[in-house]
């Protein structure tokens, strides 16, 4: 998956999170620039539910955190996993 922010144009590879887009409807809504490094917010679609978490790579483009809103938390535990984005490669 390719992006384009202001400054640079990103790549997401993942064959995981690929997965999850055709499973859960996956999607990216936007790609923010920090300066401590890049942030992805995702939303998904599971069980009728929409769901949205943000996912944070360094400026090395290794994986940081992952936040979820505590309303999503139990949904997001019993069908995706951290480490799906952990292993994302970044360039």
């Amino acid at each position: 998956m390719v992006f384009h922010t202001r400054s640079q144009k990103i790549n997401l590879i993942s064959p995981s999170i690929s997965n999850l887009m055709s499973e859960y409807n996956l999607k990216i809504n936007g790609v923010v620039e920090l300066s401590e490094g890049i942030m992805f917010e995702f939303g998904a679609v599971i069980d009728d539910e929409e769901i949205v978490f943000d996912v944070y790579y360094d400026k090395y483009n290794q994986f940081k955190k992952l936040h979820v809103d505590e309303d999503y938390q139990p949904t997001f535990r019993e069908n995706l996993k951290q480490e799906y984005f952990e292993n994302a490669l970044i360039s």
